[in-house]
């Protein structure tokens, strides 16, 4: 018999998706799939992919992730910002002052 789990699937450049998914068996750390007249086994956790029991857990981890994603790019936008400023306030010693 075949339980359902929910596939998370980071793309570079599709996006992110979540995608339900029938699953053969599993242990605590793979999941077997049908992959045609063949069985395939898949990391639970892997770089790109994630499995979870139910849509809302795999929700709950992308937007954790895409969170703690957009507060490192606002940090590092604040921080340019403020270099771009520091720069463009620079006088060059040698040029004459009136």
């Amino acid at each position: 018999s075949t339980v359902i789990k929910y596939k998370l699937i980071l793309h570079r450049s599709r996006g992110k998706e979540i995608e339900r998914r029938e699953v053969i068996r599993e242990t605590p750390y793979c999941v077997f799939v049908q992959d045609g007249q063949r069985e395939r086994k898949e990391n639970k956790s892997g770089a790109y992919e994630q499995w979870f029991d139910t849509w809302n857990e795999a929700y709950v981890f992308l937007l954790g992730r895409v969170q703690m994603e957009y507060d490192r790019a606002a940090r590092d936008f604040s921080r340019c910002q403020l270099e771009l400023e520091s720069v463009k306030a620079m006088v060059n010693p040698e040029t004459p002052h009136d």
